[in-house]
């Protein structure tokens, strides 16, 4: 009898792709170059208090569905190398690609100028109370770890204001304490409620200061 380990999903080259896979890359290629084109057109008026209603606003969360095997995460992999190779100053498609170079070139190339992939985050070692939130935030401390210094007016470094943004991504989705008295119940539902209100701007106005702060170090191109 033969044991043989199971092989981790791996980057594929362009050719040997599937034509659903290769519809796939093509499609979320036409969303991301929508995105781009939409970013920048709509600006929130700072601190007020009125709603405010974004007129082009989209989805931006994409789902891959298919059965086990199915090839969901290579081809993410394979996207991510591609995106990565368009970011390069000379990009190596035939390596992308194979004998396919151009085909990879012309799917992956045009968001190489704007695009740029955070650390995969793994479910695998979530805890089942963790907040969702807070966790998708850690996917960017590598970056606020590499430019961190940086102050503004309000005299805080990149990384203090992060932490500030995840302090509140805490506050406002996790679980209340156990059986705090009234007073204190009341008190951290109100600071709750504050922190879940204030979420979206807040998360705003840091990620605009880690990206300027990004683009002035040369971690993500400047112009937009």
């Amino acid at each position: 009898m033969k044991t043989t380990p199971p092989t981790d999903a791996r980057p594929l080259s362009w050719d040997s792709l599937t034509d659903d896979q290769v519809e796939i890359a093509e499609e979320l290629r036409d969303q991301l170059e929508s995105v781009k084109a939409a970013a920048g057109a709509w600006k929130p008026m700072v601190d007020s208090p009125w709603a405010q209603v974004e007129p082009e606003r989209q989805g931006r969360v994409y789902f891959i569905h298919g059965g086990r095997g199915s090839g969901k995460t290579s081809l993410m992999l394979t996207l991510i190398r591609g995106w990565a190779e368009a970011a390069k100053k000379a990009p190596d498609w035939e390596e992308v690609g194979g004998t396919k170079a151009k085909e990879a070139e012309e799917a992956l190339g045009k968001l190489g100028s704007v695009l740029r992939v955070l650390p995969i985050l793994d479910f695998d070692p979530l805890p089942p109370r963790l907040p969702l939130l807070p966790w998708l935030l850690q996917a960017f401390v590598p970056l606020v770890e590499r430019v961190d210094g940086v102050r503004s007016g309000d005299n805080l470094s990149i990384k203090e204001a992060w932490s500030n943004l995840t302090e509140s991504a805490w506050k406002g989705w996790a679980e209340p304490g156990p059986s705090p008295s009234r007073m204190e119940s009341y008190l951290e539902e109100e600071i709750r409620l504050q922190s879940w209100q204030t979420l979206q701007s807040e998360f705003r106005s840091v990620l605009d200061r880690l990206l300027a702060a990004a683009e002035k170090a040369g971690d993500v191109p400047g112009g937009g």
